[in-house]
């Protein structure tokens, strides 16, 4: 007996003397000094506790390691592309999130509108770009019950997710902030913003029937961009509104084939008598061009993402919309005969035409 407690004593004077004798506290693996290009070497460390620091400093740089991050999505090694890949997707979803902010608050407040996020909701960026839509969705209606007008941002970005229940999720949480603040947001970032978050933005306009952006949302069927001029169309189609049909009837002489199309099929749904003559003679002048599977493939790249539908292949045609957008303006059903879609104009333009005065509402495109 006397043995085993001498022994006991023992381990526990050994244990004692080991932690009096403890070294100092360990230095943290990566230093906040080191360049970002070291950061994405160390990555590939044969040391796990090397790797994990390193991922957690890139995080933390967020958006200026984006660059050097690209080079590691191509990594021979697995676990390389895949800590750079979560990193990449953060950082850059923080990226955009700064950047809606500051179109909201201004680019010097963003930062602290985030922190007041962060101190309402727990890791509202990592959740932002995570794997699971389910973590999305909820966000989302966090992020709509926290109060905070910052939070709106990160909404918007929601909105454009490629899982439909996010995107629901993400229209329902707009409506709980303020119609101004939202609509001043969604302005700013159809805007200013890429190419993605244009269209967006427009599309959130116009699903949230905001009638007093229609004006603003029209000046985008004059933009230098294919999918931006046909996302002004798809928002313009959302407001069901007597002054959208002037500004779609617009977007019925582009010199895009698409808007065309596109806006043919909007007004089988928004009356506008202005444009019941050009109805007439795009049927008169056929089916139009049919989308190329290259240019579809592009089309489907772009705005799939942001949430829009496309008219494509044989349900792009003029001929099919044509009629149908005749016989909801006009209450005539002739199908597409466009003999009789004439002689019934040739009988009755003047009248229609007196009815509401019509032939400037249609402004020739440059």
């Amino acid at each position: 007996m006397s043995k085993r407690i001498a022994l006991m004593a023992a381990l526990v004077a050994l244990s004692m003397s080991a932690f009096a004798q403890e070294e100092e506290p360990r230095r943290p693996l990566v230093q906040p000094e080191v360049p970002v290009s070291e950061l994405v070497s160390q990555l590939r460390s044969a040391d796990w506790r090397t790797r994990e620091a390193a991922q957690k400093e890139l995080l933390a740089r967020g958006a200026q390691a984006l660059e050097e991050l690209r080079v590691a999505l191509e990594d021979e090694n697995f676990e390389v592309r895949y800590r750079a890949k979560l990193v990449f997707e953060s950082a850059g979803a923080k990226a955009r999130a700064m950047k809606l902010l500051g179109y909201l608050v201004g680019e010097e407040a963003a930062g602290k509108a985030l922190e007041e996020i962060r101190k309402k909701i727990k890791r509202p960026i990592v959740r932002l770009t995570s794997p699971k839509p389910g973590v999305r969705a909820a966000l989302a209606r966090e992020l709509a019950g926290s109060g905070l007008n910052g939070a709106l941002p990160l909404v918007v970005h929601l909105l454009g997710d490629g899982d439909a229940g996010v995107q629901n999720a993400a229209l329902q949480a707009l409506n709980s902030f303020e119609s101004e603040t939202r609509r001043k947001l969604l302005l700013g970032a159809a805007q200013k913003g890429e190419l993605l978050l244009k269209c967006r933005a427009l599309l959130a306009l116009g699903r949230l029937q905001e009638v007093e952006a229609i004006d603003e949302i029209a000046k985008h069927l004059e933009s230098e961009t294919l999918y931006v001029r046909l996302a002004a169309v798809e928002s313009l189609d959302f407001m069901r509104d007597r002054k959208t049909g002037v500004h779609l009837a617009r977007a019925f002489t582009d010199k895009y084939e698409r808007v065309r199309w596109n806006a043919a099929d909007a007004f089988t749904r928004v009356k506008c008598r202005a444009v019941v003559g050009p109805l007439i003679d795009a049927l008169k002048a056929g089916t139009g061009q049919i989308m190329s599977e290259d240019e579809l493939k592009e089309l489907t790249r772009v705005l799939v993402p942001a949430g829009f539908r496309i008219l494509t292949g044989e349900e792009a045609r003029m001929k099919k919309y044509a009629p149908k957008a005749l016989a909801f303006q006009t209450g005539m059903r002739y199908g597409e005969d466009a003999g009789k879609w004439r002689q019934w104009w040739k009988e009755n333009k003047e009248t229609w035409n007196k009815y509401k005065k019509v032939k400037d509402e249609i402004p020739a495109r440059k």
